[in-house]
Parts: structure tokens; C-alpha cells; sequence
């Protein structure tokens, strides 16, 4: 089965992390995880860039703590999805605790998703 009608552009990405803010139920493909993973890299060096040459401003800090807790609960709810994609369970994402857990999470971001309905929910990306 071809699953190329999965793949999320960058810009989709942004949007279903939103949308789903605290959605722990379903799937996510490879693409929503790694776009949304690359936009909170870009976000977060420039809060840093802005707060560098601002002289390290607190109101950066600020902006760097609120940014912080606003994608807390909606990053763990998609790496749930995503490791539902795979056929895990979303509390899989605990095994980091462990610090070699980081390797087996990794994989499995990595990895393709089922191809196939799996006990999560069908082939599609979620919203679209």
C-alpha cells in the first residue's frame, strides 16, 4: 500500500500541531513529526538569536518560557501519535526517563508507520 498521501508539508505540520493541541488519540505520520520537530528548532533559535542581541533581555526569557509551556502538552500528544503510528503505546514516550530509552524512541520516530488500520486508528493523517 502506498502511503505517500500521508507525507505532511512543512507548513501542515504547524497547523496540525495546533489542531490537535491535546490530542492523544491516533496516528501521526513521520512527516508531522519531524516538520513540527524542525519548526520548534527554528522557533526556539530565534527567541535565542532575538535574546542575543537584545543583551540577553529577560522579556526573551519570558518569551522563551512561555513558548516552552505552550508546546509542552501538544509535543508529548503528538509523539503519542507518532508512536501509535508505529504500533506503540503513547506511554512508550516514559522510556526516555532511562536515558538509554532515548535510542529504542528514536528508532521509532524514525521508523515507518503501519500500513495498515492498527488498533489506533487508520492510515491517515489526522485533520487532513
Amino acid at each position: 500500500m502506498d502511503i505517500s498521501h500521508r507525507k505532511v508539508s512543512f507548513t501542515q505540520s504547524w497547523v496540525l500541531f495546533f489542531r490537535n493541541y491535546a490530542k492523544f488519540s491516533g496516528r501521526s505520520s513521520r512527516s508531522a513529526y519531524w516538520f513540527w520537530f524542525l519548526w520548534s528548532i527554528i522557533v526556539a533559535f530565534f527567541i535565542g538569536f532575538l535574546a542575543g542581541l537584545s543583551g540577553g533581555s529577560s522579556i526573551f526569557d519570558i518569551l522563551d518560557l512561555v513558548w516552552s509551556l505552550a508546546i509542552l502538552v501538544p509535543g508529548f500528544a503528538l509523539a503519542a501519535r507518532r508512536l501509535h503510528d508505529v504500533g506503540r503505546s503513547g506511554w512508550w514516550q516514559l522510556i526516555v526517563l532511562t536515558i538509554v530509552g532515548i535510542i529504542p524512541l528514536f528508532i521509532w520516530f524514525v521508523s515507518a508507520g503501519d500500513s495498515d488500520t492498527n488498533k489506533y486508528g487508520d492510515n491517515v493523517e489526522q485533520g487532513l
